[in-house]
């Protein structure tokens, strides 16, 4: 009996240690949803100016979720996630209601969006957030599966948050090609003003290159419309054994056909086999997305999105590379990747100032910002980072909206 009371006692410190590294790790214990105080150091505000100095119009984020929970038809999140039974869920689960400040099971929604809307306002300059819905799972015979959809917010409920806002928000809407209606529904948001299509192929199941999707991307070519897609592994979302459908090689079916696609993160985590090459084996999953954005065929059509180049879980070579390549920031966009940068985990400045990116005098007024407001210290972030030889940076034009791309969310 003694050693049953020892044990459960043992289990509840444990979870209670954990919740207490959680509140350290997770960002969302410490920073404000607020406007920059005026004790603002000078270094901090500087900086700031630095970053909007020649950005001479509104300011563009290409990859901003929208989540939700408590609304199975609008805002699913898998029951698992809220359950101490299933520890990396549950863990995962925590750190992003940490990170947004959200109170309680009831109030997700509308704290989200209060927290997002106060984070944008308070950019020194106006901007807009593309805002991501999140289609299911689906399996290739159309039917849905919500115990492999880690979580789902709904065209609608996103249409209606956006319409509400459409000075801060454009509406990405989430279509699964394998859903029955998925060409009405590509039609019907089309009509209503949608230019943009976001997947995640990992966390969808969701093959790129199935010949079954071309009538998907003839419609999306017709219309003119983005696809948005993650690429790379997803760590963000579980996405249990379809990690390899975030190979970026399996979107040149889609680019082949014209469709426009931003490949998100410039798929810059990870390892994926090298399928053009099969002797090779695995490679970082960036160098395939490289390869992508070096071939004369996709020069009008492909893009890659800045988003998460800068957390601590990428390797060095892919910020070094981006800037490097200032023959390919015209086809690169910023995003945040938010809540995700609000994970103050995944955020740290060391090995940037290490190899020169950034001075230690930076870092410190980047944290001093990311205490405030972890959106604007991503956007910070990426404008102040130089490489230390010849000093190239993120040009401002990735900042803004990208012209060869559709305005999205005009009715």
């Amino acid at each position: 009996m003694r050693i049953f009371f020892y044990s459960i006692l043992g289990i509840i410190f444990s979870l209670a240690a954990i919740i207490l590294a959680i509140n350290y790790l997770a960002s969302g214990s410490f920073y404000k949803h607020e406007t920059l105080p005026p004790q603002l150091s000078y270094s901090a505000k500087m900086l700031i100016n630095e970053a909007f100095e020649d950005i001479n119009e509104e300011w563009i984020d290409y990859h901003v979720h929208l989540i939700g929970e408590g609304d199975p038809e609008n805002a699913f999140l898998h029951p698992d996630a809220r359950s101490p039974i299933h520890p990396l869920r549950f863990i995962r689960y925590i750190f992003f209601k940490k990170a947004i400040k959200v109170n309680t099971l009831a109030s997700t929604n509308a704290d989200y969006l209060a927290g997002l809307t106060k984070l944008i306002l308070n950019f020194p300059k106006p901007g807009k957030a593309y805002l991501f819905a999140m289609d299911k799972f689906f399996h290739t015979d159309g039917s849905s599966d919500l115990d492999l959809t880690e979580f789902y917010v709904s065209n609608e409920y996103l249409f209606k948050v956006t319409q509400k806002n459409p000075n801060l928000f454009v509406p990405v809407v989430s279509i699964h090609p394998y859903q029955e209606n998925a060409i009405s529904q590509i039609i019907k948001w089309y009509q209503n003003g949608v230019r943009y299509v976001k997947w995640i192929p990992n966390a969808m199941g969701i093959q790129p290159n199935d010949p079954k999707l071309d009538p998907f991307f003839q419609t999306l070519k017709a219309l003119d419309m983005v696809l948005i897609t993650h690429g790379g592994i997803e760590r963000a979302v579980i996405a249990n054994t379809h990690q390899h459908l975030g190979n970026p090689l399996l979107l040149r079916r889609a680019l082949d056909q014209g469709v426009k696609v931003i490949i998100a993160h410039g798929a810059s985590l990870g390892r994926c086999d090298d399928l053009e090459h099969p002797d090779v084996g695995q490679v970082d999953c960036f160098d395939l997305f490289m390869r992508l954005m070096d071939d004369p065929k996709y020069k009008y059509n492909l893009f890659g999105d800045i988003s998460a180049v800068t957390q601590s879980n990428r390797k060095l070579k892919v910020i070094e590379t981006l800037l490097a390549r200032e023959d390919l920031h015209d086809r690169f966009v910023n995003g945040s990747d938010y809540p995700v940068p609000a994970i103050n985990m995944l955020i740290n400045t060391n090995n940037f100032v290490q190899h020169a990116l950034i001075t230690k005098d930076q870092a410190k007024a980047l944290k001093e910002i990311y205490q405030y407001n972890p959106l604007l210290y991503d956007f910070v972030l990426k404008r102040t980072l130089r490489l230390p030889d010849k000093g190239q940076k993120f040009s401002a034009n990735i900042f803004i909206k990208n012209p060869q791309l559709p305005e999205g969310g005009k009715t």
